[in-house]
């Protein structure tokens, strides 16, 4: 199946835009994204390094900045995490107390 340029520009600027938003439209998104890489890789690789990087650019660009950010997401995460057990063992420590006095 050949997809003239604009429609694969067209669908990649639509997922996108679905990359921009909540979880659930990215999980959408990239399911069509990697269908369309699938589908038509003959067709994609016809486009040229130019019109690939063109058409690919913002998606490439948000994926990479996601990644980044789930990193540093993940270390604050880690980082409450181990707050959290910090005051969880304190908690623990001065229920000790107070039924050792009893």
């Amino acid at each position: 199946m050949n997809e003239p340029e604009q429609y694969i520009s067209a669908l990649l600027r639509e997922i996108s835009t679905l990359m921009q938003q909540k979880t659930v439209h990215v999980v959408t998104a990239v399911s069509w994204l990697k269908a369309l890489i699938h589908s038509h890789t003959s067709q994609l690789m016809m486009l040229g390094s130019e019109n690939l990087l063109a058409n690919f650019g913002t998606c490439l660009g948000i994926i990479e900045y996601r990644v980044q950010h789930a990193n540093s997401l993940s270390k604050f995460t880690e980082c409450r995490i181990g707050h959290a057990r910090s005051n969880n063992k304190k908690m623990e420590q001065n229920i000790y107390k107070i039924n050792k006095v009893d």
